[in-house]
Protein backbone atom coordinates (compact mmCIF):
# COMPACT_ATOMS: atom_id res chain seq x y z
CA UNK A 1 0.00 0.00 0.00
CA UNK A 2 2.81 2.37 0.87
CA UNK A 3 4.48 1.88 -2.52
CA UNK A 4 1.14 2.69 -4.19
CA UNK A 5 1.02 6.11 -2.54
CA UNK A 6 -1.22 5.28 0.42
CA UNK A 7 -0.37 7.13 3.62
CA UNK A 8 -1.42 6.80 7.27
CA UNK A 9 -1.71 3.02 6.92
CA UNK A 10 -3.25 1.18 9.86
CA UNK A 11 -3.97 -2.49 10.45
CA UNK A 12 -7.25 -3.38 12.19
CA UNK A 13 -6.67 -6.85 13.60
CA UNK A 14 -10.27 -7.53 14.62
CA UNK A 15 -11.45 -6.98 11.03
CA UNK A 16 -8.25 -8.24 9.40
CA UNK A 17 -7.94 -5.18 7.19
CA UNK A 18 -5.59 -2.35 6.32
CA UNK A 19 -6.82 1.22 5.89
CA UNK A 20 -5.10 4.31 4.61
CA UNK A 21 -5.47 7.60 2.81
CA UNK A 22 -4.40 8.80 -0.62
CA UNK A 23 -3.80 12.53 -0.48
CA UNK A 24 -5.18 15.51 -2.33
CA UNK A 25 -4.70 15.74 -6.09
CA UNK A 26 -6.09 17.84 -8.90
CA UNK A 27 -8.69 15.10 -9.50
CA UNK A 28 -10.05 14.75 -5.96
CA UNK A 29 -9.78 15.90 -2.37
CA UNK A 30 -8.48 12.51 -1.20
CA UNK A 31 -9.57 8.88 -0.96
CA UNK A 32 -9.91 6.31 1.77
CA UNK A 33 -8.39 2.97 0.83
CA UNK A 34 -9.23 -0.33 2.49
CA UNK A 35 -7.68 -3.74 1.84
CA UNK A 36 -9.37 -6.63 3.63
CA UNK A 37 -7.48 -9.92 3.90
CA UNK A 38 -9.29 -13.26 4.09
CA UNK A 39 -8.54 -16.87 3.31
CA UNK A 40 -10.76 -19.71 2.18
CA UNK A 41 -9.92 -23.15 0.88
CA UNK A 42 -6.23 -22.39 1.37
CA UNK A 43 -6.37 -19.36 -0.92
CA UNK A 44 -5.67 -15.79 0.08
CA UNK A 45 -8.31 -13.23 -0.91
CA UNK A 46 -7.88 -9.46 -0.93
CA UNK A 47 -10.86 -7.13 -1.13
CA UNK A 48 -9.85 -3.64 -2.25
CA UNK A 49 -11.95 -0.52 -1.81
CA UNK A 50 -11.13 3.10 -2.65
CA UNK A 51 -13.73 5.78 -1.96
CA UNK A 52 -13.67 9.56 -2.00
CA UNK A 53 -12.95 10.99 1.45
CA UNK A 54 -15.01 14.11 0.83
CA UNK A 55 -18.62 12.91 1.21
CA UNK A 56 -20.09 15.47 -1.21
CA UNK A 57 -17.75 14.69 -4.09
CA UNK A 58 -19.92 13.18 -6.82
CA UNK A 59 -17.27 12.28 -9.42
CA UNK A 60 -13.87 10.76 -8.73
CA UNK A 61 -12.53 11.51 -12.23
CA UNK A 62 -10.98 8.03 -12.39
CA UNK A 63 -8.92 8.49 -9.23
CA UNK A 64 -10.29 5.41 -7.42
CA UNK A 65 -9.53 3.24 -10.45
CA UNK A 66 -6.07 4.78 -10.65
CA UNK A 67 -5.49 3.98 -6.96
CA UNK A 68 -6.38 0.34 -7.62
CA UNK A 69 -4.11 0.11 -10.67
CA UNK A 70 -1.17 1.47 -8.66
CA UNK A 71 -1.90 -0.98 -5.83
CA UNK A 72 -2.23 -3.91 -8.24
CA UNK A 73 1.04 -3.02 -9.98
CA UNK A 74 2.96 -2.88 -6.70
CA UNK A 75 1.33 -6.05 -5.38
CA UNK A 76 2.31 -7.99 -8.50
CA UNK A 77 5.91 -6.86 -8.06
CA UNK A 78 5.93 -8.39 -4.57
CA UNK A 79 4.11 -11.62 -5.44
CA UNK A 80 6.00 -12.44 -8.63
Amino acid sequence: MKRAGVKNINFHQEENKFTGLVGFSMNSWSEYVEVKVASSDGKLNLDYKSVCAFPYQIFDWGKNKSNFKKFEKELLKVVN
